[in-house]
Order: structure tokens, then sequence, then C-alpha cells
């Protein structure tokens, strides 16, 4: 508080201490994100097609994870990503075709601080493993890249 606000003159009564119920709240990565096309807010030097060159390593970088998903369909375990990372499909991907043994799902979002960033996710079916993923996320931020690929282990 500021000095003028915490001085009381003899006598005043600035109030009681009281307890107010307060929920339980959850913050997830996803949170941190805005779901955004990628078509109007692509950044230069930022985008799913190719890998990370020399040329563009000092304006993004790429994070990539292994995962092992604990779903039983394809359908399930993209839209859980979908969900969690809180970024908008990109290119009608967020749909899997029935019957296939895997997927892409491309995603893009704002995060905390204007930073575009783009995710590519690599989802499938293994006999032994059941659903597991290869998930990859660009951004200009390597910080940013990291928070967003761990918010999926």
């Amino acid at each position: 508080m500021p000095p003028a606000a915490s001085l009381q003159e003899e006598g005043d009564d600035l109030g009681y201490e009281d307890d107010y119920p307060v929920e339980n709240v959850t913050i997830s990565t996803g949170d941190y994100m805005f779901p955004r096309p990628s078509g109007s807010t692509e950044s230069p030097g930022l985008s799913f097609e190719g890998p990370v060159n020399s040329a563009l390593r000092r304006r993004r970088t790429e994070v990539t994870q292994k995962l092992s998903l604990n779903f039983k369909t394809l359908d399930m375990g993209v839209d859980w990503i979908i969900a969690t990372l809180n970024m908008q499909p990109c290119d009608n991907t967020g749909k899997v075709e029935q019957g296939g043994r895997g997927h892409t799902v491309l995603l893009s979002g704002t995060f905390l601080g204007g930073q575009t960033c783009l995710v590519k996710a690599l989802v499938g079916m293994d006999a032994e493993r059941g659903c597991v993923a290869r998930v990859s996320a660009r951004a200009k931020s390597a910080d940013i890249c990291q928070v967003v690929v761990n918010a999926l282990m």
C-alpha cells in the first residue's frame, strides 16, 4: 500500500478481516494460447514447410518430442492434442479420416505476448504401444516451443 493509504486517524476503523471461499482453479498451457488460423497471422520465416535451416535459425526454433498417448483411437488422440494446446487446426487437419492408421494435424496459435506458434503432430496407432505421436512446435522462441511440447507430457 502507498504510505498515504496506510495512515489512519485515531479511532478510525479501516475494516475487519474476513475469509472468502475460493474455488479451485486449474490453469494449463492452453490458457496462454489464442487459437488463430495460420494463413492470416503467419510470421515471415515461420511455416510448417521444410526444416529449420541455418538462414532462418535466428528467427525461429523447433522442438520435437515423441509421446505415447493413452487413447484407443486416433480421433481421441487428435482431439486431446487440439484441446490441450487450445490451438486452431489448419487446412482441415482437425478431423481424422475413418480407417486410417495415422494422421497429421497442423495447429496454429498465438502464445501470450503475441508470439505465433505452429505445431505439427503426427499421430498413429501402433499394435504394441497403442496411440503414439511425434509433436513438433515452431516459434521464434525456444522457450515457447518447449512449453508447448511439455504441455502434452
